[in-house]
């Protein structure tokens, strides 16, 4: 980032605020503090360049959001439109606040959809803890406290802390939480939560499929997000003389059980393991690690989809994702035989996969590309069936790839026997 080219930007877009050209293309609405002005056509994309530079700039996006950024030049910004301050000095405080960042917050992010016997799991370096009557007090009264040192007014405190208590209501008895850790400003430190949460929960919904039926329905998320519920449909006649509701429910059936049990299997099928690579920094994990977790991402995503077509296509990426050829081969066939070859021990039951998983690819091609929409329950089986082994497999082997190449050569060795 030139500071120097970054600061005279800044002075640009002030100088031209609430400036339309008489034939403008694109203008821009901004609002801070109550304070309205508009910004137009190259200004906007000024603003995107300066804004892109600050937050790419060193480190500085682990450690502040996009959001803060933005809203840290829009005050400079009007602050130089007004000429209340040297575009300079508060550039300068913006850039030595950034540079000195150390403080830690700590982020909750609840979870629906699970259940668990111990009162906290660690999972790579997060934390999964449940409330209980004994630490409910405890988080509450830490917001309370928080709240009693404000300026507000007596009334409003306790308005406040009305709100919390009944209103928000965190931290309720029975409540699943992860609890993350970050050196970054709080939007920043939320961001990083929900992100690496979310990695978390694809290895999870990983797991579901190996422990439960499908027609349990076990659905995971963080709470508040696409929670499947109750459909009910009224159905009338066309004379309007009968009436008729039908209603299904696409909800959750079970909770996931992190118990003794189903713990042990975390560890037999390489939960842990997994969650073991989300603590290294994306840049330091290996690229068959980064592969793998990506290939899981869409097995978890097939998971989460209640249509059919969409589990299925789900599914077939994920088989794309994992085993797709640098060579130019044809996928379908490349994808079957490198299936076949890392599940099936045998040449006849190699032979089987590598058909089924042909007929499943010229489904998916077919499904996209508009010759057929039906999807056989079958096809929805076999796919699941077929990319959950495969994983397992991969996970197995994470001591041996350590590139994608890796991975695929060993397949084309495999190949000429």
């Amino acid at each position: 980032m030139n500071k120097e080219i970054v600061i005279k930007k800044i002075e640009a877009i002030a100088s031209n605020i609430n400036k339309p050209p008489e034939k403008y293309k694109k203008s821009k609405f901004y609002i801070r503090e109550g304070k309205q002005f508009n910004i137009y056509d190259e200004y906007i994309d000024m603003f995107e360049d300066v804004l892109r530079d600050v937050h790419n700039h060193k480190n500085w996006s682990n450690i502040v959001s996009e959001k803060y950024i933005h809203n840290e030049l829009i005050k400079i910004i009007l602050s130089i439109y007004e000429k209340k301050s040297n575009v300079l000095n508060d550039f300068d405080a913006l850039f030595s606040f950034i540079e000195d960042y150390s403080e830690q917050n700590i982020v909750y992010i609840p979870i629906s959809g699970i259940v668990m016997e111990p009162e906290e799991l660690s999972f790579g370096n997060k934390k999964l803890f449940k409330i209980t009557e004994d630490n409910q007090e405890v988080y509450r009264k830490k917001i309370e406290a928080i709240l009693l040192k404000t300026k507000h007014t007596d009334e409003e405190k306790n308005e406040f802390i009305d709100i919390i208590r009944n209103r928000i209501s965190p931290f309720n008895v029975g409540s699943i939480y992860f609890r993350c850790s970050y050196v970054a400003e709080p939007t920043k430190a939320f961001e990083n939560g929900i992100e690496e949460v979310n990695a978390i929960l694809d290895i999870f919904r990983y797991a579901i499929a190996y422990l439960y039926q499908d027609d349990q329905r076990v659905y995971i998320n963080i709470s508040g997000i696409n929670p499947p519920g109750k459909t009910v449909v009224p159905i009338f006649n066309q004379e309007g003389t009968r009436f008729n509701i039908q209603a299904f429910n696409s909800g959750q059936l079970f909770p996931l059980e992190l118990n003794e049990k189903n713990l042990k299997a975390f560890k037999d099928i390489g939960v842990f393991t997994l969650c073991d690579i989300l603590t290294k920094p994306e840049r330091k994990r290996a690229e068959f690690e980064r592969k793998l977790l990506k290939g899981i991402h869409w097995f978890a995503c097939a998971q989460s989809y209640i249509e059919i077509e969409n589990r299925f296509l789900n599914l077939i990426t994920c088989l794309e994702t994992l085993l797709t050829p640098k060579d130019g081969n044809p996928i379908g066939t490349a994808i079957a035989e490198g299936v076949a070859i890392l599940v099936a021990n045998d040449l006849e039951a190699r032979k089987k996969i590598k058909k089924r998983v042909k007929q499943l690819y010229s489904v998916r091609s077919a499904v996209l590309h508009g010759g057929k929409s039906k999807i056989l329950e079958s096809d929805i089986n076999d796919a699941l069936n077929i990319t959950r082994s495969l994983i397992m497999v991969l996970i197995d082997r994470l001591d041996k790839f350590v590139k994608y190449n890796d991975l695929l050569n060993f397949i084309e060795a495999k190949k000429l026997g």
